[in-house]
């Protein structure tokens, strides 16, 4: 408030050509007024355009946390005997250190920061995390900062290349990047994204 007071005051004694008692009285101008409003304004403006990107930073964060917890409550659970069978998502999300917010109420499935469905499947010694319906800068984003964690990712129906570049199984073919990421994220959003990972 300070800073409108200033600034109007400041705006007063440039523009204004009026007698000393008229000053005295502090009466706001129509100018002022405008000037005031024109000034909130802006900083409304600028405030709220940042409301996105806060949000997405925090729903990414929170989408990593959860994947994150997924995975160590499962293998404190299953990875002793390095078997996932039977694993699915009713029984994973009963376990021990299971994210509570992916936990909606009403809903039968977990659910990740962008309302999907996370479903969880264990075969043999490999089990999935799946994460429905991600929009395609929240896909990008997640896959970029989690896919080294995974055995294996795959976004919408194509697996990426994990393998690193001088591994000489890969047959000279460069491991995926993020620009490769986010073309993929971006081709059929929004996309189920699968992660795969060993005990």
């Amino acid at each position: 408030m300070r800073i409108f007071q200033y600034f109007i005051q400041s705006f007063n004694k440039f523009f204004r050509r009026e007698s000393s008692t008229e000053r005295e009285k502090g009466a706001i101008t129509v100018a002022e007024t405008l000037i005031a409003l024109g000034v909130g304004a802006t900083v409304l403006a600028v405030v709220f355009a940042g409301i996105p990107a806060l949000v997405s930073a925090r729903n990414a964060s929170t989408a990593m946390n959860g994947l994150t917890q997924i995975v160590s409550a499962v293998r404190m659970t299953f990875g002793v005997r390095n078997n996932f069978t039977g694993l699915n998502t009713t029984l994973a999300r009963s376990l021990a250190g299971f994210p509570q917010h992916f936990l909606i109420e009403g809903e039968a499935s977990p659910q990740h920061p962008w309302t999907g469905d996370v479903e969880i499947v264990g075969t043999g010694q490999t089990f999935t995390v799946q994460f429905s319906d991600m929009p395609d800068d929240a896909c990008s984003s997640l896959v970029a900062t989690t896919a080294e964690m995974a055995q294996s990712v795959d976004i919408g129906g194509t697996t990426l290349n994990l393998d690193a570049e001088d591994d000489p199984d890969t047959s000279g073919t460069d491991e995926s990047t993020a620009a490769d990421i986010a073309g993929l994220c971006a081709e059929t959003p929004p996309n189920d994204v699968i992660w795969t990972f060993r005990g």
